[in-house]
């Protein structure tokens, strides 16, 4: 392994590990008082597992994508199944950001 190699796979880890406190940061965005709606009180049972399972892939995939870089790096650097899990991370981002937003809706 190359030097330029270690640096980027340092690197990596250290980027995977800001997503990952970022992600421990989001939770505090779903942490809501007010109460709901009487009448959209019944979606709290579709969206709140969802928006859990959401939060739950942002804080495993960031981890995912740094053992798949590291699994394959002692011969070379192999982006692809690394950069995968991190476009994971991006969708899950994205789905849990909209079920805040629908959570602020039903709460206003």
């Amino acid at each position: 392994m190359e030097w330029s190699d270690l640096l980027v796979s340092i690197g990596w880890a250290l980027l995977q590990a800001s997503f990952t406190i970022f992600s421990f940061l989001c939770l505090m965005g779903a942490v809501q008082h007010k109460p709901l709606k009487k009448k959209y009180a019944w979606l709290r049972y579709f969206y709140g597992p969802l928006l859990f399972v959401s939060w739950g892939a942002m804080l495993l995939t960031p981890a995912i994508s740094a053992y798949r870089l590291f699994s394959v790096a002692e011969e070379s650097l192999v982006w692809l199944p690394a950069l995968k899990m991190f476009s994971y991370w991006w969708v899950a981002f994205g789905v849990f950001c909209i079920l805040l937003l629908v959570d602020e809706r039903l709460r206003a």
